[in-house]
């Protein structure tokens, strides 16, 4: 996910693995960026995020349930 993150997602600085849940594969993290961001960011998060899980089940042949990334601000 970091490389990802790191070429598509511009101003990309960190991200802190918060915990995992248990049952299925959850994870709650946090994402740090560069610089403050317009109030919007979160679409444009979400939208890279989707994109990934789409990349991974091509690519990686791993399935992440897109509905189940879940960005706040």
């Amino acid at each position: 996910l970091l490389p990802y993150l790191q070429s598509n997602l511009t101003g990309f600085k960190e991200l802190e693995i918060l915990n995992f849940k248990n049952g299925s594969v959850v994870v709650n993290s946090k994402m740090k960026l560069d610089k403050p961001v317009p109030y919007n960011v979160t679409e444009t998060v979400q939208c890279v995020l989707e994109d990934f899980c789409n990349a991974a089940s091509k690519r990686l042949n791993l399935e992440i349930d897109s509905q189940s990334v879940d960005v706040e601000a």
